[in-house]
This record gives C-alpha cells, sequence and structure tokens, in this order.
C-alpha cells in the first residue's frame, strides 16, 4: 500500500469514528490525516471520481435539520430564530437514537421558489435534509421538485417519520382489539400536512374506509372549496359520502386519529364510536384527559405523542433510524411502499402487543436496528 493509501486508509476509519476529533484524541498525527494531507489527497482523489465522495467524507452521515419556524407543530408560525432551540433538541436526539451528525440551519421566511432553491443549494453538503415546521406549500413544493431530481432525499418529520410511527402503533393495536384494518373504518381529523400524510399512507396500505375532516367539515367530493391535494383525497375516501363535521365523521368509527390542537371532547366520541375503538392523538392529551378515561369510556388502546408516556407515537421513535437507513442504503426517496415496509418492521419490534404497549419507545435499541435494515 502506497504512503497516499495508507493515509486516506487512516482518513476513512477516522470519519467513521463517532465524536471523532474532540478533546485529546486530536493529536498531532491525527491532524496530519485530517487536516493536513490526508484531506488534501482525498480532495484530489474526489476531484477525478466524485462517486468517492462518501468514501472520504461523512456527507453520507450528515443531516441538515432545516426550518423557517412558519408552521410548528404546537406553534404555529414562530419565526425562523425561535425555533432554532426546537432544531438544536432534534439534532441532538439524531445523534444520539441515530448515530448521524445533525446540522441545525435556520432560514427567514422567503418567497416558495427561494425556499426551494435554498434546499436545493443546502443538498449538496448533506447526505440528507430534514423538513421541520415549514408550512404545507413550501413543502409540497419542494417534494415535487425531488420527485424529479433528487441529489439526497428529503423528509419532513411529521409527514414522514411521524406517519410511520402511527402506522405501527395502528398495526399491534389491532392486533390487541383483534380487528383487521382493512375492514376497519378511520376517521382523520386536521388536514393539515401530518392528516395528509397519514391519510395517504392509510390509503396506501388498504383500509375499510377513511372519513377526513378539515376545517370547513368532512372531506367530500360534493364540496367545492377544496385545494387539489384534498379533492384527490375526497375521490378516493368517505365511501358512504358523509357530509358533516367531525361528530359525523366520528359516529361508527373504529378509529380516531386526532391531529387537531383545538378542543375536542374526546371521551365523549369514545361513547360513539364502535366497540373497541382505537384512539390516537398525535399531539399530548389535554390536560382534562388521561388515558385511563379514555380505556374507561371503551377505548381499547389508546395512543399519543408525549415522549415517556405509554403507547408514544413521537416522530423520534423513528426518524433517527430512518434517516441512518436512507442514507446508509443511498437511497433518495421515501414513499408510500417503504414506509409501510419499515412500520411494519417497527410493529414486530413489539413481541406481544399489549393495551399499553404497541409501539416501542425512543429508547428502544432493537427497533433502531429493524428500522435501518427495512431501509435495504
Amino acid at each position: 500500500m502506497s504512503e497516499i493509501d495508507e493515509i486516506l486508509s487512516q482518513l476513512r476509519k477516522w470519519k467513521e469514528q463517532k465524536g471523532s476529533g474532540k478533546g485529546s484524541s486530536f493529536t498531532k498525527e491525527t491532524y496530519n490525516i485530517v487536516s493536513n494531507r490526508g484531506a488534501t489527497y482525498a480532495a484530489r482523489a474526489i476531484r477525478e471520481n466524485p462517486l468517492l465522495l462518501s468514501r472520504y467524507t461523512k456527507i453520507n452521515r450528515t443531516v441538515a435539520v432545516v426550518s423557517d419556524g412558519s408552521n410548528v407543530k404546537g406553534f404555529g408560525k414562530l419565526g425562523h430564530k425561535a425555533v432554532l432551540p426546537l432544531l438544536e433538541g432534534k439534532a441532538a436526539a439524531l445523534s444520539e437514537f441515530g448515530g448521524v451528525d445533525a446540522v441545525p440551519i435556520v432560514l427567514p421566511y422567503m418567497e416558495e421558489y427561494d425556499f426551494v432553491s435554498q434546499i436545493e443549494m443546502l443538498s449538496h453538503s448533506f447526505g440528507a435534509v430534514l423538513l421541520y415546521g415549514t408550512e404545507m406549500a413550501r413543502t409540497s413544493a419542494v417534494e415535487q421538485l425531488y420527485k424529479i431530481e433528487a441529489p439526497v432525499p428529503v423528509l419532513h418529520s411529521e409527514k414522514d417519520a411521524e406517519t410511520i410511527t402511527i402506522l405501527a402503533a395502528l398495526i399491534n393495536a389491532h392486533l390487541v382489539n383483534k380487528k383487521s384494518m382493512h375492514t376497519s373504518r378511520f376517521a382523520v381529523l386536521g388536514m393539515g400536512i401530518e392528516g395528509i400524510g397519514i391519510a395517504q399512507l392509510l390509503l396506501h396500505h388498504g383500509v375499510g374506509d377513511i372519513v377526513l375532516v378539515d376545517r370547513d367539515g368532512i372531506l367530500s367530493p360534493l364540496r367545492s372549496d377544496m385545494t387539489p391535494e384534498k379533492a384527490f383525497l375526497a375521490e378516493r375516501t368517505n365511501r358512504e359520502r358523509r357530509t358533516g363535521g367531525v361528530l359525523e365523521a366520528v359516529v361508527g368509527a373504529d378509529v380516531l386519529v386526532s391531529t387537531v390542537s383545538s378542543y375536542i371532547p374526546y371521551e365523549e366520541y369514545v361513547r360513539m364510536m364502535a366497540q373497541q375503538p382505537v384512539v390516537c392523538i398525535t399531539g399530548c392529551l389535554p390536560k382534562d384527559v388521561s388515558i385511563e378515561q379514555l380505556e374507561t369510556v371503551g377505548a381499547s388502546v389508546v395512543m399519543q405523542g408525549e415522549i415517556g408516556e405509554q403507547n408514544c407515537i413521537h416522530e423520534d421513535v423513528v426518524l433517527p433510524s430512518l434517516l441512518r437507513g436512507v442514507m446508509e442504503h443511498n437511497l433518495k426517496h421515501v414513499d408510500n411502499t417503504l414506509k409501510i415496509r419499515i412500520a411494519r418492521a417497527l410493529a414486530d419490534a413489539v413481541v406481544k402487543p399489549t393495551q399499553s404497549k404497541v409501539i416501542p419507545t425512543v429508547f428502544d435499541k432493537r427497533s433502531r436496528s429493524r428500522v435501518v435494515h427495512a431501509c435495504s
């Protein structure tokens, strides 16, 4: 092995070490490899063969966590400065649970076209881009661009990660109450980016029926005030052609998925649902509602989004491993078929689902390897 090959080999090993370059481990010899001769040799090699980029850099383990704070879950329009602590927290979780280097990046609010251009430019320095707390319209614009040409995968924390966690939990919840998802009727409240993502994934998975509700009522082909995305879903859901609002959607439903933060009388609605219903609240439970209360009035399984509580469907259950997996396996897109495969792998990590255990926790190491493998 030549001197150049030896130094490049050492550089590659250093790049693969988690937490390298900190403290006393960064010796004079390490410096020579990483910042001096090794970096020079790597730059020359990549110039000759750009495919060596992932071999001699950490790009395939580095994620940009991007937000303009335009639509943050639980806050609404927060702003690009106030969203930074949330991005730093997300980056820490990705590092701890996924072993990836995540860099928080805030962008000031700008025109949709300019936002898309910024994401495209950032993609050259990272192995993946994670959108967090951005308006649905600009998220969709980025998605449309990357359907045509995707240098790296671009994911949205709620639409891509949380929907997978929810589907995995729903799969196991149906094992608990001995029902079939293919015959169950779902009521999904809230047609923001999260609700639409859930609806699309449930349709792809194949469920009995879905009734979708936005702020103006049940989605139906009879309505003329819907966006093209909602109109598309309306044609493929609500087989009974129900009209009205939340109440009409919930009556007789087997599953209630709520993505809304406004007041919902959950106890009252559970009593109106089918026998042994499943309740999935994507945020934290309202202060006046508890899992025990909902179970008392008939819910067979209750899921919620607060980490540390039972049946937590928070995005971080799957997101760190999902990002690790798509980068390790050089995936450019995360479509609904892949999401379903990952959800099944995540569901299988729970050996024997029970009323209080239908989804692994964020601290479950075994589920992480299953998710990464499911990306292959």
